[in-house]
């Protein structure tokens, strides 16, 4: 089954992003991210999700703001299907 983001709260709301398997998909504010986002308290390369297998890989990229799962700060953690991140004001969820 196909994996995609969807931007929940945050400018870039309703936006959806699918996920290529096998290959680093980032997310930042730069020309060169996948998911170039409009929130400037996203930092310009923020995260990555590598999705393998079916399971899908959330790693921080040493933003200065932090990424979030579940209220908690972390460098890298495997979400579950619907499980919500936050960077900076944006928040996606995994579907």
């Amino acid at each position: 089954m196909a994996r995609q983001l969807r931007v929940i709260t945050g400018r870039d709301i309703g936006r959806l992003f699918a996920l290529p398997e096998g290959q680093p998909f980032l997310l930042g504010r730069d020309q060169g991210c996948h998911a170039r986002l409009k929130d400037p308290q996203v930092a310009m390369l923020h995260c990555e999700v590598f999705l393998a297998d079916g399971a899908a890989t959330l790693a921080d990229r040493g933003s200065s703001g932090g990424t979030f799962v579940d209220g908690q700060r972390i460098s890298r953690q495997v979400l579950a299907p619907g499980q919500v991140f936050r960077i900076g004001d944006t928040r996606l969820r995994l579907e």
